[in-house]
């Protein structure tokens, strides 16, 4: 076979990955999935949140759409993580709230946990899924792993930006003290 004048180039079968028949087909099927699955897994005031998806994006925010919470298929996998794509200024309080809380949050939840500047100035903290079929176990996984996070830092960062969180005020966390999401037990990946 020829394309643009240029022999095709041929992927041998044992490269090609086989995609389980149970997976969704599109982006959206999966996110429609994660989005049935997320309330029930947070508690109801942390249930008040817009969603927005694009392509293979699905994002999560609680009045700031810039401060959101994200899922993206991007580099053969799936990136689950909280993003600050706000004017570096703007978002300085919450980097550094997380700065401090990253070892905690890391032995909270588990996995492989960053903190990382990308893109204009922003900044994200995430782990990244190997992951390429969108299947419902994935989809599972993700909304989980989603309200983990959202649960562990939606307090938190509801005191150091105004007109998000719950407007109630976590109890203090002692200094070193691991982070927990109240009644469920951090997940090992």
């Amino acid at each position: 076979m020829v394309a643009n004048g240029r022999p095709a180039r041929f992927i041998p079968p044992r490269k090609l990955r086989p995609v389980p028949e149970s997976a969704y087909r599109t982006f959206r099927a999966f996110f429609d999935a994660v989005a049935e699955e997320l309330p029930a897994l947070l508690p109801g005031e942390l249930r008040d949140y817009r969603t927005a998806r694009m392509g293979g994006v699905f994002k999560v925010h609680f009045g700031t759409p810039r401060r959101h919470y994200e899922l993206w298929f991007r580099g053969g996998g799936l990136e689950i993580g909280y993003h600050l794509e706000g004017a570096p200024e703007a978002d300085r309080a919450v980097v550094a709230v997380l700065e401090r809380r990253l070892p905690r949050l890391q032995r909270s939840l588990g996995g492989e946990m960053r903190l990382e500047p990308f893109g204009p100035g922003w900044s994200h903290l995430y782990e990244l899924w190997p992951a390429t079929a969108k299947t419902p176990r994935l989809a599972g996984d993700a909304a989980a792993r989603l309200s983990e996070l959202i649960r562990l830092l939606e307090p938190e960062l509801g005191r150091v930006t105004p007109g998000r969180g719950s407007g109630r005020r976590p109890a203090p966390v002692a200094e070193g003290a691991p982070i927990r999401a109240p009644g469920r037990s951090a997940r090992r990946r």
